[in-house]
């Protein structure tokens, strides 16, 4: 949605896609269709690890022994890279997406495990889920076929299920007391709004 703004308002700023290797063949195929359709100039990071060299390393399944460390190479170390070639972050995060999500402000200063700050500016803090919806539809958004049936957070594919109950994160992690992967969580705040 927020790739859709910045196409249809003109503006030439980099979408940062993380591609963990374990990311549903639809996310893959929605992010070549807005590559192909919109011209997105999409800055994209990887786990310098393939997965099978993850499994030699670390064992077979991390993401079940190990989410967190399994997070770490996969999304957060890679993101890390990414963020340290701009000046402003601009994500998705709303507050009724979860509890862990609750407190997160319009306005946040982000430093990275490199010592850069950047401004993380969540444009989408007091949407809902139906705002988002609306959206969507007015505009006719191409968006992620799994959210039709019973997606409501994606993902890697070992770690994401259908969403249970209002928490739309429920569908991450289940069974363990992960609910974040590690991207919005390292954040040094300083808020504004």
């Amino acid at each position: 949605m927020l790739a859709h703004m910045a196409y249809s308002e003109g503006l030439d700023i980099p979408i940062l896609f993380v591609d963990t290797d374990f990311l549903f063949p639809e996310t893959y195929e929605l992010k070549e269709r807005l590559e192909r359709e919109w011209g997105l100039q999409i800055k994209e990071a990887r786990s310098p690890l393939t997965p099978e060299e993850q499994a030699e390393r670390f064992g077979d399944r991390l993401w079940s022994t190990d989410p967190d460390r399994c997070c770490q190479l996969r999304k957060v170390d890679p993101m890390a890279q990414l963020l340290e070639e701009v000046d402003c972050w601009v994500t998705a995060l709303r507050r009724d997406q979860s509890p862990s999500r609750a407190n997160v402000k319009r306005f946040e200063v982000h430093v990275t495990e490199a010592g850069t700050t950047i401004l993380k500016v969540n444009p989408l803090v007091d949407w809902t889920r139906s705002d988002v919806w609306t959206y969507i539809v007015e505009h006719n958004v191409p968006y992620n076929p799994l959210l039709d049936i019973g997606y409501a957070s994606l993902g890697c594919t070992h770690c994401t299920a259908k969403t249970i109950g209002d928490d739309e994160r429920s569908g991450r992690w289940q069974g363990k007391a992960k609910t974040e992967c590690g991207l919005h969580t390292f954040t040094q705040r300083q808020t504004w709004l």
